[in-house]
C-alpha cells in the first residue's frame, strides 16, 4: 500500500516531509529524481497521490512527472509545491491538483491532503 509518493531532490526537505507524513500515519514512498518517481509508480501498488516539488533540478519538473504518471493513472491526485508565491500562470491547476508555497506547515499539508480526500492508511505514531 502507498498513500503518497513524495518527489523531492533536496534530501533534507525529503526527510522532513517524509517524517511529518509518516508521523501522521501515511504510508510513504519517496524519490529524489523524476525517473526514480516514475519507477516507483510503475513498480509498487498504486499510490493515492503524488506530492512533488516543481523544480526538481533535472530534465523533468514536477508537472512533467505527474503528466507522465497520468498516462497510465489518469486519476492520480497531485500536490505541487515550490518556493514561488503561486503556481506558474502558464500551468493552471486541475480539479485533482493543489499548490503549496514553501515553506509550508504540517497543518497546511495535512489540510490539503484532506481536501483532496487522501486519508492515512495507518495510525498516527504515538507521542
Amino acid at each position: 500500500m502507498c498513500d503518497l509518493l513524495v518527489v523531492e531532490d533536496n534530501p533534507d526537505v525529503l526527510e522532513i516531509v517524509h517524517l511529518a507524513l509518516e508521523d501522521r500515519g501515511y504510508t510513504i514512498r519517496q524519490a529524489s529524481a523524476p525517473e526514480a518517481a516514475l519507477n516507483v509508480l510503475r513498480s509498487t501498488p498504486a499510490c493515492q497521490i503524488i506530492l512533488t516539488d516543481i523544480d526538481l533540478g533535472a530534465e523533468m519538473n514536477g508537472f512533467a512527472v505527474v503528466e507522465e504518471a497520468r498516462r497510465s493513472r489518469p486519476d492520480l491526485l497531485a500536490v505541487y509545491y515550490s518556493g514561488h508565491e503561486r503556481a506558474p500562470a502558464d500551468r493552471p491547476l486541475g480539479q485533482n491538483e493543489r499548490y503549496l508555497e514553501k515553506p509550508f506547515s504540517r497543518l497546511e499539508l495535512f489540510s490539503t491532503l484532506q481536501e483532496l480526500g487522501v486519508q492515512p492508511s495507518g495510525s498516527p505514531l504515538p507521542r
